[in-house]
């Protein structure tokens, strides 16, 4: 990932909202239309995808793909914490 996590992560298998703030995400991503791990478009690449915290620039929702970039996110949390 290129982007950087400045809060702490919670589980995306919970259910419950996510404390991310994003710094530095491209704009599509800032905007909640790519995940922030992989940078798939969801208008264009539709998949299932699950939220991840919010962009610091926009204060947008964020969004990571279900299957394996959720749990990306989540180990990349954990090791920032």
């Amino acid at each position: 990932m290129s982007t950087t996590i400045n809060t702490f992560y919670v589980e995306p298998a919970t259910g419950e909202p996510l404390g991310l703030r994003w710094i530095g995400l491209p704009q599509v991503e800032a905007d909640g239309l790519a995940c922030v791990a992989c940078g798939r478009h969801y208008l264009t690449a539709p998949v299932r995808r699950v939220p991840v915290g919010r962009a610091d620039a926009t204060d947008s929702q964020v969004f990571a793909c279900a299957d394996v970039c959720a749990d990306v996110v989540a180990q990349e949390a954990r090791n920032a914490a």
